[in-house]
């Protein structure tokens, strides 16, 4: 679990051109909890998520997915995050660990995106319950 801020983003078709994906950087604020064996994360990374926009000529092309709603950009997100070997990227590991952070709290994103969110918790309510919570062997 990590909490970054977007820094970047990019979106991208996928190998077959029948779909988009957006590679976000993010600055990582900070490191919540690593489950065991895990990486060392950086100080920033690359997360992809599925979805996105890329432009062909002069025409945008827009692709969405009902349960990643985008990441906007200079905003701060606790996001539970796996690691892509390969790649040396990371990615979203579950839609629902995906939290917007604002001097009100942390607020549960919820497809599909609009202005408002579904809940709003205290974050240090939510890191308690992060830092408390039992990891699964991998």
């Amino acid at each position: 679990v990590i909490v970054g801020q977007v820094t970047r983003s990019t979106g991208l078709p996928t190998e077959d051109g029948h779909f988009l994906f957006t590679t976000y950087e993010l600055q990582v604020v900070s490191t919540v909890r690593l489950m065991e064996g895990q990486v060392t994360v950086p100080s920033t990374i690359k997360l992809v998520r599925p979805g996105g926009e890329f432009a062909v000529g002069s025409t945008i092309v827009r692709a969405t997915h009902d349960s990643y709603p985008p990441l906007m950009l200079g905003s701060r997100y606790w996001l539970l995050v796996g690691h892509v070997r390969k790649t040396g990227a990371f990615v979203s590991r579950q839609t629902s660990a995906v939290f917007a952070l604002s001097s009100e709290g942390a607020k549960l994103l919820e497809p599909p995106p609009d202005e408002g969110f579904l809940r709003a918790i205290p974050t240090e309510v939510l890191e308690a319950e992060v830092k408390g919570a039992k990891c699964p062997p991998r």
